[in-house]
């Protein structure tokens, strides 16, 4: 199912196509019977603007240009306002969504300077709304929570809620559906005080598809029972009664609940097949595939052979529709299937094909799910440390507060009074600092995870890692290929996996730091050869470290120790314990490291070097502060190479 996709905006599209198509005609016509460049032109040329601004784009600019240039003319300041945001709209319909930001700029400055609120908040809503669709989260998160605080100071219910729900469409789209789903129900309950039944039967939608995604399919069919009614009784959109139907339909499949389910997605396949729909007429074809080769045998009334293949006919047009419509999610959701569906009736070799395919578009996907799974944890590290700072700060007021007002009532004549007060002062300011430096230091973790996270896995080692992946390809060779594709592959995955937690076991990370090395030598045609020895005292599976410790150590050690030689060489990692603390050592035989360059390898001086020294010291500090341990990170230069020493406290886990 697809998040049913509603950028709400104060002034929406309203009429139909042919309406608009209509009033275009009436206006044109005055237009060309008014050349005079007065106001009565200029009110002409935003009207018609406004008429052309979502399916005649390329006109509302050129017609927004002439308004823009006579409003300035005549130095009225609304109308242009109204130009600059009607041009920023069109730009926004042609999928221009930066320079549709840049004019709403232009109209919000405008509104501001008029003193017309309720304008200026549609602006930032429409920047916000730009913003979501360049899938920059954290500066659309920005806009609306302006245009939500604007919104409230002049008390413009509608744009608010028009705010709340873009809000909530971006925290699906960060797969934060806890807060999709408080801000989705704020936005249905200012919506249904407004009474716009068009907007509350898409959020029912949405929040529907939320609840699709937690599991909670009896949900799923009330809200879209609710949203149906809704649409037949006021809006009467085909699409939107296709949208219902679908959910619905997917739920009852979910719920096993096969003969209502076909119901549904039967209708909702001849509504999309009315609008020509491609990609929503491929999701319902695939749920239908879906029925007719996963449902028990004994829900159909025909032979096994036959009704997989009429699932392969329905799965083979929604995979084609699907393709037509490129959209990324649905064809790998497609093709998918399609090889489930393969595998099932019995076809191992087309089935392994359909999977590669699905592989290959879901893999450039999880690259996209990464990078929202980045900046959701950006986003969310923003928000925590805003979070403490304003909390401690507000303690300390209200603390000050209360202190002032006691010495106000207490302080006049009495002398012992006055000296306890002023102890007790002190110790209230002593635990206010205490409290506001421990909130400073969870927001310093927080920063400094994330710059870890991001540091775990250089760009240049994917980018070249994909290279690799080509050039096999390219050549022909299909074993190289897929043994360096599943090897990249496992390390993708217990490197994301890995960086969601603060400590994993030495097993699990010296697997992926392997797993690196045997990607990097292998992309380096052997040049280097590489061993790990851990002490027979240590249980590697129950002692726990920090993830990726040691991997920006490695690197270094391959690229700018070993690489240099002309010669192969050799890198070894080292696993002791040393009474309560483990010891982490790496060590090459590279062309090693200056004396005088350590000091600027750990504060991040060194050009030629990475910064994981210093985000590795910074993780230990850390660790000491909150462990209270004496952790600590050494680099010795020998002779030929160089030696990297970490010493943790020993951690088990139990």
């Amino acid at each position: 199912m697809r998040y049913a996709v509603c950028l709400f905006c104060f002034i929406c599209a309203a009429l139909a196509c042919a309406g608009q198509a209509y009033i275009r005609d009436s206006l044109l016509r005055e237009l060309n019977n008014h050349p005079k460049r007065d106001t009565v032109r200029l009110n002409v040329l935003i009207a018609m603007a406004n008429a052309c601004r979502y399916d005649s784009a390329e006109l509302g600019i050129k017609l927004t240009d002439e308004a823009i240039q006579l409003a300035q003319k005549l130095n009225n300041m609304a109308n242009l306002g109204h130009a600059y945001h009607l041009r920023g709209v069109c730009h926004y319909t042609k999928g221009e969504f930066q320079t549709d930001i840049e004019f709403q700029k232009k109209a919000f400055a405008v509104y501001m300077k008029v003193g017309d609120s309720v304008k200026a908040a549609n602006a930032l809503n429409r920047m916000g709304t730009a913003y979501t669709s360049l899938a920059d989260y954290p500066q659309a998160l920005n806009y609306l929570q302006q245009a939500e605080k604007l919104a409230d100071e002049a008390n413009i219910k509608r744009i608010k809620a028009a705010v709340i729900c873009n809000t909530a469409l971006v925290y699906y789209f960060l797969s934060d559906y806890t807060k999709s789903l408080d801000y989705n129900q704020q936005g249905l309950m200012l919506f249904r005080e407004l009474g716009v039944t068009a907007s509350v039967a898409v959020i029912l939608n949405n929040i529907g598809d939320i609840y699709l995604k937690t599991g909670e399919y009896e949900k799923v069919i009330e809200l879209n029972r609710e949203a149906l009614q809704l649409n037949k009784i006021s809006v009467k959109s085909t699409k939107g009664d296709a949208n219902y139907y679908l959910a619905i339909g997917t739920a009852f499949r979910h719920l096993q609940r096969y003969d209502s389910a076909l119901a549904y997605l039967e209708r909702s396949l001849t509504m999309y097949r009315s609008l020509n729909a491609s990609n929503n007429v491929s999701l319902s074809l695939n749920e239908i595939a879906s029925i007719y080769a996963f449902a028990p045998d004994s829900f159909f009334n025909i032979p096994k052979k036959e009704r997989l293949n009429t699932a392969l006919f329905y799965q083979r047009e929604a995979l084609a529709l699907a393709k037509e419509a490129a959209t990324l999610d649905n064809l790998s959701n497609q093709w998918k299937t399609l090889s489930e569906i393969y595998e099932k009736a019995g076809n191992p070799d087309l089935a392994l094909l359909a999977y590669k395919s699905y592989f290959a578009i879901h893999d450039s996907i999880a690259g996209d799910k990464t990078r929202k799974e980045i900046t959701r944890k950006e986003v969310q590290a923003e928000a925590d440390k805003t979070a403490a700072v304003l909390k401690a700060q507000h303690i300390a007021e209200i603390k000050q507060q209360e202190t002032t007002r006691k010495a106000y009532l207490i302080g006049a004549g009495l002398i012992i009074v006055s000296s306890l007060l002023v102890f007790f002062l002190y110790l209230r300011r002593r635990n206010t600092k205490t409290k506001q430096v421990e909130a400073e230091l969870k927001a310093e973790i927080a920063d400094t995870q994330m710059k870890a996270l991001r540091s775990q896995m250089n760009p240049h080692f994917i980018y070249n890692s994909l290279n690799s992946i080509r050039y096999y390809n390219a050549q022909n060779n299909t074993k190289l290929t897929d043994e360096y594709l599943l090897r990249f592959s496992m390390l993708m995955r217990q490197v994301f996996e890995n960086s969601d937690h603060k400590k994993v076991s030495l097993a699990d990370d010296l697997n992926a730091l392997e797993l690196y090395m045997q990607i990097e030598a292998a992309r380096l045609d052997h040049k280097f050869d590489y061993e790990i020895n851990i002490d027979t005292e240590i249980d590697k599976e129950n002692t726990m470290i920090p993830p990726l410790l040691l991997q920006p150590f490695v690197e270094n050690s391959i690229w700018h120790g070993i690489s240099p030689k002309n010669e192969n060489g050799m890198i070894r990692v080292g696993i002791s314990r040393q009474s309560e603390m483990i010891r982490c050592t790496v060590e090459d035989d590279g062309v090693g490291i200056k004396k005088n360059n350590i000091e600027e390898c750990f504060e991040g001086r060194d050009k030629h070097r990475p910064s994981g020294f210093l985000i590795t010291q910074t993780r230990i500090n850390l660790m000491n502060k909150i462990q209270n341990s004496n952790a600590s990170l050494r680099l010795f230069p020998l002779n030929n190479g160089t030696r990297i020493e970490i010493t943790l406290p020993l951690e088990l886990n139990f």
